[in-house]
């Protein structure tokens, strides 16, 4: 039958084969940056299927990551990872979700390989061999407030003055060590109008 985006029942292609619990396991125990009931777990990975489904990915990606550092069953942590193939690079016009800076520095690990939308100041341009680096000084676009200072990394070409008004959209990273430091791996950039 003809796919419709609004018809009940609808499915992304290649997700209705996916059964998350096809055998039963219980949850690790242990130390878990997230603890999750059996419950819990079983709605937050059907919860990604949902979003999945509504190609709300953004959300799916957040979600994921809550299980992938949860004390979920390594059975399911492995086809939660493979739901992340089903995850595509977003544009400006296709992004539905967006997350706040001050929300994703509360919890750099849960936003991880999330995308994001943010507006403020470039400071501290590099040009490299293979990208261009600066420092974006987020939420400082109208020079009032400071939320924040993200490293960002673009990996084209982009003709980029100090200090000038930039919104990014970019991917979230973190520091090679592990740790909650974060920086975005720019997919694209809008210079505003000062």
């Amino acid at each position: 039958r003809p796919w419709n985006l609004l018809s009940p029942g609808y499915t992304r292609p290649g997700l209705e084969s996916i059964n998350l619990f096809a055998e039963e396991s219980a949850p690790n125990q242990g130390e878990w940056r997230y603890t999750m009931s059996e419950d819990e777990l079983r709605n937050s990975a059907e919860g990604v299927l949902d979003l999945l489904n509504q190609y709300r990915d953004n959300l799916a990606r957040r979600e994921i990551n809550r299980l992938l550092h949860s004390n979920a069953p390594e059975e399911l942590k492995e086809k939660i990872r493979f739901l992340i193939s089903y995850i595509r690079e977003p544009s400006f016009a296709t992004l539905k979700d967006n997350f706040a800076y001050r929300e994703v520095v509360s919890d750099p690990i849960l936003y991880e390989s999330c995308y994001v939308i943010w507006r403020g100041r470039a400071a501290n341009i590099e040009i490299q061999d293979e990208a261009v680096v600066f420092d974006l000084l987020v939420g400082y676009e109208d020079e009032t407030v400071l939320e924040g200072i993200v490293p960002v990394r673009c990996g084209f070409a982009v003709d980029l003055e100090e200090n000038r008004k930039v919104e990014v959209l970019g991917q979230i990273t973190r520091t090679q060590d592990g740790g909650t430091a974060l920086s975005l791996e720019a997919i694209s950039l809008h210079q505003l109008v000062e």
